[in-house]
């Protein structure tokens, strides 16, 4: 090898352990939710969509959503599928099913929470009747992804494929250590902690800003203090208001 080839390829090197280091710095938050919880959908609509519109937020953070919740899984006798019981009802284990799909489908994480957002708006209606979920899926898609990306989640979420994910995810949230107690329930940086989670549901962006210590911190990070109050200064009602309990009722969340 000649001096000009092993120049470049150090430089080649350097660049990807450059890249894996940086990927490595960004601040990991996973999200546990349900899709039909108000509290859900409060911190997806609000802290977490800020966040994401927020220029270069994506490069310091890996967000992660597990759409699974209090509800309950049991196995399919005989190789039959598994089967769900939801704490909202049949509707919410049906637009779990659809963010699962949308989760695995649409791999641009802009365009993936775009559409998720656009499901938390617009899923409260607790119909069972399938024409209710098409008509919301296929609404949210139309400015998120393309038409061939709509059938992939459709044809998923209706068949064996979407079973299996909501399985995997069933697996990773009743795998939690400790188990969740409610949900929304942020895991960030591998553990759950009440004050994080508080943090969070105020503002992920801010939580972010604070933790991130890698090159790439967005500019907007030297603003989101002034634009936010402390969570100090919140009671915990105040801030788990609308948050889905296991030992909840429908009645009690509505």
């Amino acid at each position: 090898m000649n001096y000009f080839s092993h120049t470049i390829l150090t430089i080649l090197l350097s660049a990807l352990s450059a890249g894996t280091i940086f990927a490595d710095d960004k601040v990991k938050v996973e999200l546990y939710y349900e899709s039909q919880c108000p509290g859900c959908r409060d911190l997806i609509t609000k802290s977490f969509h800020d966040a994401f519109t927020t220029e270069g937020f994506l490069k310091m953070a890996d967000v992660t959503f597990v759409p699974f919740g209090n509800a309950r899984e049991s196995d399919g006798e005989n190789g039959a599928l598994f089967t769900y019981d939801c704490q909202h009802g049949p509707s919410e284990c049906t637009y779990n099913l659809i963010e699962a799909c949308l989760i695995d489908k649409v791999k641009c994480p802009h365009q993936r929470f775009k559409f998720i957002n656009c499901i938390e708006k617009n899923d409260e209606n607790r119909s069972p009747d399938p024409s209710v979920f098409d008509v919301v899926l296929n609404a949210c898609a139309f400015s998120a992804v393309d038409d061939d990306v709509v059938a992939a989640i459709s044809k998923c979420y209706k068949g064996k494929e979407g079973n299996a994910l909501m399985h995997e995810l069933a697996s990773k949230t009743l795998g939690l250590d400790p188990p969740h107690e409610y949900v929304p329930w942020v895991v960030a940086q591998g553990d759950h902690d009440e004050d994080v989670q508080n943090q969070i549901q105020e503002s992920l962006l801010d939580y972010v800003c604070s933790v991130y210590e890698g090159p790439n911190k967005s500019e907007a990070c030297s603003s989101t203090s002034k634009l936010r109050g402390s969570t100090e200064d919140l009671a915990p009602s105040a801030l788990k208001k609308g948050y889905c309990y296991q030992e909840n009722t429908v009645e009690d969340i509505a």
